[in-house]
């Protein structure tokens, strides 16, 4: 598997255990237009979503309700909050990790288009 299906499968089967939990009903749904337009109907009092491009952060904003990223790809709409990972902290580790063994010249492989790996890249360039 891809990372970023292992990445998206550990944060739903998360959001599936706190659900159950809590007795909090959860739909899921594919990020294409029309699956989207259709959240309307099932009345969610949120929405938590993996926005991977800027054209699925409005169109799942315009619902105007609360909404949870839980990726890092997008700039947010206003009013919407992120949780995940700290890049720049990881980078920084890795770094941390390679010089703490003596290591003094480094290599950083990524998309650094993604905004998650430039951030990781930046905190690996700082430390």
């Amino acid at each position: 598997m891809e990372r970023q299906g292992f990445y998206r499968e550990s944060v739903l089967r998360g959001i599936w255990k706190q659900a159950a939990a809590r007795g909090w009903r959860v739909r899921g749904t594919d990020p294409t237009p029309a699956a989207i337009a259709a959240i309307r109907d099932w009345a969610p009092c949120g929405i938590i979503a993996s926005l991977s491009t800027a054209e699925m952060a409005e169109a799942v904003s315009e619902f105007g309700l609360p909404l949870v990223d839980v990726f890092d790809w997008v700039e947010l709409p206003a009013g919407a909050h992120r949780v995940g990972i700290d890049d720049y902290a990881v980078g920084r580790l890795a770094a941390t990790f390679l010089a703490a063994r003596g290591l003094r010249n480094f290599a950083f492989v990524g998309e650094l288009s993604r905004r998650f790996a430039l951030r990781r890249f930046q905190g690996f360039r700082e430390q």
